[in-house]
């Protein structure tokens, strides 16, 4: 399992916000919540690869897994598409 990690903050939203992963490989991406995120921005998704937005709560990390098929480039946004960083897929 390729396993990323990013953590949420109001000041910085996620960082890291780009990985690369592997096509055909599980993937586990970790976000440690240091805040709870407001507005549009209150929710993290993938779209393409896991696409049922997720709240960002404090203290309550995130996790999605999932297996990325297709190579690409993959946007990580909020529910309502605003872009917040990359999933490579290779």
């Amino acid at each position: 399992m390729q396993v990323i990690k990013s953590v949420y903050s109001l000041k910085n939203d996620i960082v890291p916000n780009s990985f690369t992963v592997e096509a055909g490989r599980p993937v586990r991406f970790e976000i440690k919540a240091l805040d709870t995120a407001y507005g549009c921005m209150n929710t993290i998704l993938i779209q393409g690869l896991w696409n049922k937005p997720i709240r960002i709560v404090k203290g309550q990390d995130i996790v999605m897994e999932f297996i990325p098929n297709k190579p690409g480039n993959y946007v990580i946004a909020c529910a309502m598409g605003v872009p917040r960083g990359t999933v490579i897929v290779k």
